[in-house]
């Protein structure tokens, strides 16, 4: 049982599925569940990588698997979820590790309508009642915003198996509150109020450090509680968005969060076997040896791109640059304001700056400005 061995140990979890497929099979998408049948020693292989990095939970690949996101029927989800833990089972053989079924939020939004929350509590409890006649008995509830369809959901999981263990973590964004705009502090004590529910935590939306800055103003006195934030940030190199390698902060980071009390530490996007490794060590936990899959090497270290900069090359060489601010347009139309920018560009500014409203009027969002006029302008 995860409680008992929480009692003396820290639990590690496995890294990001998604996007870790993403990278290592060149796939443009991250919806890996239809790999559980399309390519299932792909997903075990990656399922095995995180094991000899170290991990002691692995989750299975099935965080989008339901009728909504998938667009699929029950009877396809069914074949998904069946080979998503099969596989996870499978990985796991011959070794210590926990197998938890991974479920992802379901979509109340599809196709411009808003479903009934009848349909969405059915999904909720046929995706648990799915992973229950497998014999699961870990259940991890992954980037929710909100508490709502967990108490029925836990209730009914722990009324088939009372020993079952159930982890409901949610996303946050950098202020500390989910999609939904809850806090994490009332979304704690929200939680802590569905008995049903063995632990608590936050995964994905933000970076680790932003996670240890909310983390630490909680109390978190004899709770157990997970934290798998994604690596860092995303950033856009040549219109891809990617994550930067940085196992060492990232492991650094989750040593300090786990200092705050927490008791299971992982990764979320972003996150690969390497981070999983240097976690693991940085807790002298000494892995096995890597285990050999045929397909592209994910090095442990990956030095950042270096891309010119004129206006800081400029700035750092004492030169006299020019600055010219744009105010966002009221509209959508952007024609006349990416224009003016290149018209600037041509005519030697350095830089083109794109303010909020000074007079608190109704404008485009300055930042969404910028980037499409960076994106017009590379």
């Amino acid at each position: 049982m995860i409680k008992k061995y929480l009692k003396d140990n820290i639990l590690i979890t496995d890294g990001a599925m998604g996007t870790y497929y993403s990278h290592i099979s060149g796939s443009e998408t991250t919806v890996s569940e239809l790999a559980n049948t399309d390519r299932p020693e792909l997903i075990k292989s990656i399922h095995q990588e995180y094991i000899k990095a170290g991990a002691k939970l692995i989750r299975t690949n099935t965080f989008s698997a339901n009728t909504f996101t998938l667009g699929k029927s029950r009877k396809e989800i069914q074949e998904l979820i069946n080979a998503g833990y099969e596989i996870a089972k499978s990985a796991a053989k011959d070794h210590d590790v926990f197998v938890a079924a991974s479920i992802g939020p379901i979509p109340e939004l599809v196709e411009g309508k808003t479903l009934e929350k009848d349909l969405l509590r059915d999904e909720y409890l046929f995706v648990a009642d799915s992973f229950l006649s497998l014999g699961a008995d870990v259940f991890i509830f992954e980037t929710f915003s909100s508490t709502e369809y967990i108490k029925e959901v836990a209730e009914h999981i722990k009324a088939s198996n009372p020993k079952a263990f159930i982890l409901v973590e949610f996303a946050l964004n950098t202020d500390g509150y989910t999609r939904k705009g809850i806090s994490a502090r009332r979304v704690q004590r929200q939680i802590k109020e569905i008995t049903a529910v063995d632990a608590y935590g936050f995964n994905c939306g933000i970076g680790p450090t932003h996670l240890y800055n909310i983390i630490k103003k909680l109390d978190l006195s004899e709770d157990i509680v997970s934290a798998l934030p994604n690596s860092g940030y995303p950033i856009v190199i040549n219109e891809r968005t990617v994550y930067q390698q940085n196992p060492e902060y990232f492991a650094q980071k989750l040593i300090d969060i786990k200092a705050l009390g927490v008791n299971i530490i992982g990764g979320c996007c972003g996150t690969t076997p390497a981070h999983i490794k240097t976690l693991a060590e940085k807790l002298d936990i000494q892995p096995s040896p890597p285990v050999i899959v045929t397909r592209p090497k994910v090095k442990d270290k990956v030095l950042s791109p270096v891309y010119p900069n004129p206006f800081a090359s400029k700035l750092k060489n004492n030169e006299f640059t020019i600055a010219v601010e744009l105010d966002p347009p009221y509209g959508t139309n952007l024609e006349k304001m990416i224009r003016g920018a290149k018209e600037l560009k041509d005519r030697g500014a350095d830089i083109i700056t794109v303010a909020d409203s000074p007079m608190a009027k109704v404008r485009a969002d300055s930042v969404m400005i910028a980037a499409k006029l960076k994106g017009k302008q590379a």
